[in-house]
């Protein structure tokens, strides 16, 4: 008789398998486990295989049993996280009917869901955004399911006549979700502690203003020459900005730069110190062109609803032709905490501040409502923005029309007209 027939083998064997498959298991977790926090606090081009085995002690040549590649980790980490995040929202949706509690429940959750775990939160927002491997992975799966919880809340305001029948309802969830990650990027760079259930209520507000059926929709309303230097410090940042836009901070160097420039290597330090300051300068005066313009145009007679408009038409038409600039600003700098501390950034605020005084300008002229916070309004403006740019960067989604763009900034005008 085979003797792997006998009953005392039988149960060997049996009880050897038990006990390899939880070690088996237990050692994927502490990879998962170790590489979440490893991730967060240095990034996913500064880890290694080598600093999640060391922190998780499991032998690097086991990692590659349950993963592949350093890019098989850092997709997988985020799955238990958003299994939970998809159970929670399916148990506190059971059994609630219209839209307006379904959004605000949706908004609440989504806030509440980030704020918990810092390491996971910066790993989804930080680093697995702008990896194109996140694309096809498990978890971003997840993420789509849990929008289209969003989309079902939406139509069904619209089959209830609450929501406007003729928003697309792409728009408004890129409106959402760009705010919820303005809001909590935020909190992650300068740790500005937000209350879910206060910024749930101040975006639903908005949303809902933007969104919800009215009888009347809104309509739609020389320098000096530069130096040789200055051209040159220009053509750098033009073709870096190419550069950085297509392979990123992380595949860029600085020799491919300067043949696209037609310089020398050496020369590029002369305007630049580093690579990093280089990222850093990519942006050049976009923000200080912009801002120069808009305050021109605003010198004149136009009123702060007008004013808006002219401005949200120009942010959107800066995003669709400045095609690298706009790469680099999502892909690159908004994720990197020395971007916050450089004079690019300080650029960039002039422009928002603009925004804010356009609409606290309104606010007093009666054109726009008084009853929203300002600063949750930026979030969706830069938010809704944003997401879209990133989606088409992410997933070769196409330029928007000229029609979906008056429909996302009418939006975004509707969400605070008086």
């Amino acid at each position: 008789m085979d003797c792997t027939g006998l009953p005392g083998s039988t149960i060997k064997m049996a009880s050897s398998t038990k006990r390899r498959s939880p070690s088996a298991d237990r050692k994927r977790q502490l990879i998962i486990e170790s590489a979440e926090r490893i991730f967060a606090t240095r990034g996913f081009h500064d880890t290694t295989i080598a600093d999640i085995s060391n922190d998780s002690g499991v032998h690097e040549a086991s990692i590659f049993q349950y993963f592949k590649t350093k890019e098989n980790v850092i997709v997988t980490v985020p799955e238990r996280h958003l299994k939970e995040t998809l159970a929670g929202i399916t148990e506190h949706l059971q059994g609630m009917k219209g839209a307006e509690p379904k959004i605000r429940k949706l908004l609440w959750h989504q806030l509440r869901d980030l704020s918990v775990n810092k390491n996971y939160t910066s790993i989804l927002l930080r680093e697995l955004r702008t990896l194109p491997a996140f694309y096809q992975s498990p978890a971003y799966e997840m993420i789509r399911k849990y929008s289209v919880f969003a989309v079902e809340a939406i139509r069904e305001g619209i089959r209830d006549q609450e929501v406007d029948a003729e928003i697309e309802v792409i728009l408004v969830l890129e409106m959402i979700f760009g705010a919820i990650d303005s809001i909590v990027l935020r909190w992650l760079f300068f740790g500005d502690p937000y209350d879910p259930n206060e910024a749930a209520d101040a975006l639903y507000s908005l949303i809902k203003a933007a969104i919800w059926r009215r009888e009347q929709p809104v309509g739609n309303e020389n320098g000096d020459e530069p130096s040789r230097g200055e051209l040159r410090r220009r053509t750098i940042m033009e073709v870096a900005s190419e550069v950085f836009g297509k392979k990123g901070y992380g595949g860029a160097t600085i020799s491919e730069i300067a043949g696209k420039a037609g310089i020398a290597e050496a020369s590029i330090y002369q305007y630049f110190k580093s690579k990093e300051q280089l990222l850093l300068s990519v942006l050049g005066t976009w923000f200080i062109e912009l801002a120069d313009e808009l305050e021109r145009v605003f010198s004149g007679a136009l009123n702060p609803y007008e004013q808006l408009l002219y401005l949200l038409r120009r942010w959107a038409l800066d995003f669709q032709i400045r095609e690298w600039e706009t790469r680099v600003l999502i892909l690159e700098l908004y994720r990197n905490p020395k971007f916050y501390e450089s004079q690019e950034y300080r650029n960039t605020r002039r422009f928002w501040k603009l925004i804010r005084s356009t609409v606290e300008a309104g606010q007093h002229s009666g054109h726009f409502r008084k009853d929203f916070e300002i600063s949750y309004y930026l979030h969706l403006v830069q938010g809704a923005f944003e997401h879209e740019a990133l989606a088409r960067m992410m997933l070769s989604k196409k330029q928007p029309t000229i029609a979906s763009t008056e429909q996302m900034i009418n939006l975004l005008l509707r969400a605070i007209k008086a």
